[in-house]
């Protein structure tokens, strides 16, 4: 008996939890437009709509948008469930390739940058359409440089 009562209690707050979280995602009103210089407007090539979610809790919105520049880098800007700065209602960029695949190893950034507003966004746009083969070799080099130092002071602290 006292399992079924406690059986019957952790259903309720299953149920609960569920009603508290559809309304949560309900109530989730997020600005999935993304406002740019005209400038960097001309080089979007695409923008998809995602809702993400389950059809028992409901979908919470995402968009993305994705940018091509002459210098054949681009940028993939996006705002979803999981996205840095979702939560906020600010974008997630990624610098890409002229393919859309991420780019690791600019000037830039080596990671996702989060946490943007529109003018953030736009100003890293900017940036990246500037983006040079020469900026993107004097990079690799910085970072390899970067690594042999933390190699090497990684060696003398196990020497001594």
């Amino acid at each position: 008996m006292k399992i079924v009562k406690e059986l019957e209690t952790i259903d309720k707050y299953i149920e609960r939890t569920n009603m508290e979280e559809r309304e949560r995602r309900k109530n989730m009103k997020k600005n999935l437009v993304l406002t740019v210089s005209e400038e960097n407007e001309k080089f979007r090539t695409a923008k998809e709509n995602w809702p993400i979610g389950d059809p028992d809790l409901g979908y919470y919105p995402g968009v993305g948008y994705k940018f091509v520049f002459d210098n054949e880098y681009g940028a993939s800007v996006v705002k979803h469930f999981g996205s840095y700065g979702y939560e906020s209602d600010e974008w997630e960029l990624a610098v890409t390739d002229k393919l859309g695949h991420l780019v690791y190893d600019t000037p830039i950034t080596d990671d996702v940058l989060g946490h943007l507003s529109d003018e953030e966004v736009d100003e890293i746009l900017n940036d990246i359409k500037s983006l040079t083969q020469e900026d993107i070799e004097k990079e690799r080099i910085r970072r390899e440089i970067d690594e042999m130092i933390y190699t090497l002071e990684s060696l003398k602290e196990r020497i001594k």
